[in-house]
């Protein structure tokens, strides 16, 4: 008598499983993807901030290649870059992504601007990119100098930088996405960005983000409604 044999097929129940699996996979490096590029972008700004400030403010403990070869001109490009980068990367997020995180990244906004006031620095530049980061986070999009006007003087490594960037951020989306899938139990973090321990640090970063973009008032002030009260419930949990 012949024999045959037979072949196990995953079932349909399976598969469905697998392929969810897959889904939030996908999701977790998509989310780590736009808190990746979130805090590249705070750290150039920092870069910038503390060379048209007198004296220092904390920094955040994000990684950034050593920019000491390039001229205030060049960070400013920079900045810009990313800036517009970081819109892109929201954009192309799925929308429950970016709704799973953007709340966070408001508060670590907020946060990060209050500790300007805690310095005493005056409104300045890096304020307007702060908001900009902001306004992309509340509408999806804000008005980027660099595609208006071009810098003043940028040195051709900056424009290759600049460009690589974006290059950059397509080969890491992929990495990113590999190692999530290799890694079953691995989340998304968030970027270690600077911290406030005033009790009103809310209330300081929307201040001054409403300094220099007054059309964000009325968000900035209900986001800051919202954010005290959980802080409230949460410590209230602690009790």
């Amino acid at each position: 008598m012949g024999s045959s044999i037979s072949l196990w097929r995953p079932t349909e129940d399976n598969a469905q499983i697998q392929k969810q699996k897959q889904l939030l996979r996908a999701k977790e490096a998509s989310k780590q993807m736009l808190f990746g590029v979130f805090g590249n972008l705070l750290a150039i700004i920092e870069e910038f901030e503390q060379r048209t400030i007198n004296g220092r403010v904390p920094r955040s403990a994000i990684a950034l290649p050593d920019q000491k070869h390039k001229d205030l001109e060049d960070i400013r490009s920079i900045v810009q870059t990313q800036i517009l980068l970081f819109e892109t990367q929201n954009r192309v997020c799925l929308p429950e992504v970016k709704s799973s995180i953007n709340s966070e990244m408001r508060q670590r906004t907020l946060i990060w601007a209050a500790v300007r006031s805690e310095n005493n620095v005056a409104l300045d530049e890096t304020d307007t990119y702060i908001a900009q980061l902001y306004e992309i986070l509340v509408k999806g999009k804000t008005k980027h100098e660099c595609l208006e006007k071009p810098p003043k003087h940028v040195n051709d490594e900056t424009i290759r930088e600049n460009f690589q960037h974006i290059m950059k951020g397509k080969h890491d989306a992929s990495v990113l996405d590999e190692s999530f899938k290799a890694d079953s139990r691995k989340k998304a973090t968030a970027p270690a960005t600077r911290q406030s321990s005033n009790e009103h640090a809310y209330r300081l970063g929307a201040q001054r983000i409403m300094g220099v973009k007054k059309d964000l008032e009325k968000v900035l002030q209900n986001d800051v409604k919202l954010f005290e009260k959980e802080v409230m419930m949460e410590t209230s949990d602690l009790r």
